[in-house]
């Protein structure tokens, strides 16, 4: 991870998500770069269904950091939906993510 996408971490946090049959149950955000580098990546919605309302610990506004051990804060915002949408139904996902104390996403981000 190189620090200009890391300076601002907060407390990390370890959780596991079993795909069922209503998905992860979230939506991912980054901000719409055209240089093509790496931008931070954010929980944007939790949606009433699926593994993370049931699970309950993820957060809008919480920063991905890994995917089953895999780092995401160099992958494009594309290429980590893909990761998430290969695990199929039934299947663990252990996501690390970033907790900023106010919760915020960023305003000028996009879907």
């Amino acid at each position: 991870m190189n620090s200009l996408n890391t300076r601002k971490l907060g407390k990390i946090i370890r959780i596991s998500l079993i795909k069922g049959h209503d998905g992860l149950g979230f939506k991912l955000a980054s901000r719409d770069n055209p240089t093509g580098l790496a931008n931070p990546i954010y929980i944007k919605t939790i949606f009433p269904k699926g593994a993370a309302i049931e699970d309950g610990r993820l957060q809008r506004g919480d920063r991905l950091l890994s995917v089953n051990s895999i780092d995401v804060t160099q992958m494009s915002l594309q290429e980590t939906v893909c990761l998430l949408r290969d695990t199929r139904i039934g299947e663990t996902v252990e996501l690390s993510i970033s907790r900023q104390r106010d919760g915020s996403i960023p305003a000028d981000f996009v879907c």
